[in-house]
């Protein structure tokens, strides 16, 4: 480890760990500022990191005090009994069900979104050759694929009403652009010393409400060896990136941000789903799933166009030693 990196470990050690009642205003003011300030710490110890290091082990995670937890992306996200709700990431988002992707596919009567799923195909078979006869890059299938989810997303769909035609009429997901990221944030990177890349391909903000605090993002990644057991330095600068850079927003007063990561590894997939509840970070982390599977690409799409969970409070931070108890 990096001397800057172990710095930076010390001081988010020494950070204060917990917040032990119910805040007022002047309290909900300074614990966010706090927050901030944990996150920004955080980014900073990844960007120390090595130029050519690409994979966060669990070690790491650990001295970065980040929480990992177990995410089935072929199941529901609110299924998960043993972490109460509130410290539970996946809670923070509800996917659609089976039943509605089946009933209402994608309606390719279009010429240019049927040529989009065609386009898809290419991307998930590694033995394609394109231009001079080239094989497509991980990078470039990855990049592809992504394309083909933000097409899925806004393109019509069958057997619905008129105003739930499209995903992100459904649930009221807004595509947005790089603007809602902090200038100081990074949105796309090459590895220095390798050909391995990663691009922030689409930002979805929810308009169920005025401002709320969810977004839900489309990474696309080169394919890297052994990404399974923990997470790509791209993805948790994206998350971070995203969670500040919310919660920096001028008006928004809720408490939890709550990011959905869509990650395309080469022709490989999962979904990192975070939230920071004022302690630490924590981040629910899917497998990586074969995106060329076609029941795995319907739970992909299912958990992208889903709707928020509005049970759940983001206006205060969970009481960290009350729900734990």
């Amino acid at each position: 480890m990096s001397a800057i990196l172990r710095k930076t470990v010390r001081i988010i050690k020494h950070l204060p760990r917990r917040f032990s009642r119910a805040p007022g205003k002047d309290d909900l003011d300074s614990q966010r500022e706090e927050v901030l300030s944990k996150l920004w710490v955080t980014y900073e110890a990844t960007r120390a990191m090595g130029l050519d290091e690409v994979l966060i082990d669990p070690e790491q995670l650990a001295r970065l005090g980040i929480l990992t937890l177990p995410l089935d992306l072929t199941g529901d996200t609110d299924t998960n009994r043993v972490v109460p709700p509130a410290l539970n990431p996946a809670s923070y988002f509800v996917p659609l069900t089976d039943d509605y992707i089946r009933e209402h596919p994608v309606d390719l009567s279009d010429s240019v979104t049927a040529e989009w799923f065609n386009d898809k195909a290419k991307a998930l078979d590694p033995e394609f050759r394109g231009f001079g006869n080239e094989p497509m890059s991980s990078y470039d299938a990855a990049d592809q694929l992504s394309r083909c989810l933000r097409i899925e997303m806004s393109s019509s769909r069958l057997n619905c009403e008129e105003e739930t035609q499209k995903l992100t009429w459904l649930n009221k997901w807004r595509v947005t652009g790089w603007s809602n990221l902090e200038p100081v944030f990074e949105g796309k990177e090459l590895i220095s010393g390798t050909e391995i890349m990663w691009y922030l391909e689409a930002l979805y903000v929810c308009r169920v409400r005025s401002l709320p605090p969810h977004v839900k993002a489309i990474l696309s990644h080169s394919h890297v060896d052994n990404s399974e057991p923990t997470l790509l330095k791209a993805e948790l600068k994206v998350i971070i990136a995203l969670m500040y850079s919310r919660w920096s927003m001028e008006g928004l007063l809720d408490m939890i941000v709550p990011v959905f990561l869509l990650s395309f590894i080469g022709r490989n997939v999962r979904c990192s789903i975070a939230i920071h509840d004022g302690t630490q970070l924590r981040i629910s982390k899917s497998p990586l799933y074969p995106a060329k599977n076609s029941e795995v690409w319907q739970h992909v799409v299912r958990h992208m166009g889903g709707r928020i969970n509005e049970k759940l409070d983001t206006k205060t931070l969970p009481v960290v030693d009350e729900v734990e108890e």
